[in-house]
């Protein structure tokens, strides 16, 4: 009996295999609602699962079999974690002038206050908006952006151009997702 299922699988497979590290590797497509939702647990969990199975599928594992050493091998953060690493990246885009400016105008740092000369108007923090609703409100690129990016390391936000930002955040990512 053919099963389409199998086949889809073979002919998946050379293109989910590892390819190299560089310039000319694939990127993953991020787009902007996976920020949007990024505290949505439904969405974590079948993105999640898409992953697991993907990997899987790499290795030729069963489907009850642990994943984790999986992804690690392959370099690949956690549904959370890329959600995060994307959100980041626009921010980042943001506060440098690469983003459209419908998104930069909705980002302000709290060095851009003039009311008065304060130790926090040397850092680099953004100000973080006040929401009415949690379960919208929160999940606001604004909102959320903001806080990730006060979350993040100095040396992180400090970065000067974005792939020096890309590189370092996702090293930080990576080793917060598979601590050693």
């Amino acid at each position: 009996m053919y099963d389409t299922h199998t086949d889809t699988a073979r002919r998946l497979r050379p293109r989910l295999m590892l390819a190299p590290r560089g310039k000319n590797s694939p990127k993953p497509c991020w787009t902007l609602w996976q920020c949007a939702i990024s505290t949505c647990t439904l969405f974590d969990i079948r993105l999640q699962s898409v992953l697991n199975a993907a990997a899987r599928l790499i290795y030729r594992r069963r489907r009850f079999d642990h994943v984790t050493s999986l992804l690690r091998e392959l370099h690949w953060l956690k549904s959370s974690e890329r959600v995060a690493y994307k959100l980041a990246v626009t921010f980042y885009r943001c506060l440098h002038g690469l983003a459209p400016s419908y998104l930069a105008q909705s980002v302000r740092r709290v060095a851009e206050l003039d009311r008065r000369r304060l130790r926090s108007s040397s850092s680099d923090d953004v100000i973080i908006p006040t929401t009415r609703l949690v379960t919208v409100g929160d999940r606001a690129f604004t909102a959320a952006g903001s806080r990730l990016w006060n979350s993040l390391p100095p040396d992180i936000r400090s970065a000067q151009t974005l792939p020096v930002f890309c590189n370092r955040l996702r090293t930080y990512l990576f080793s917060k997702c598979f601590p050693s």
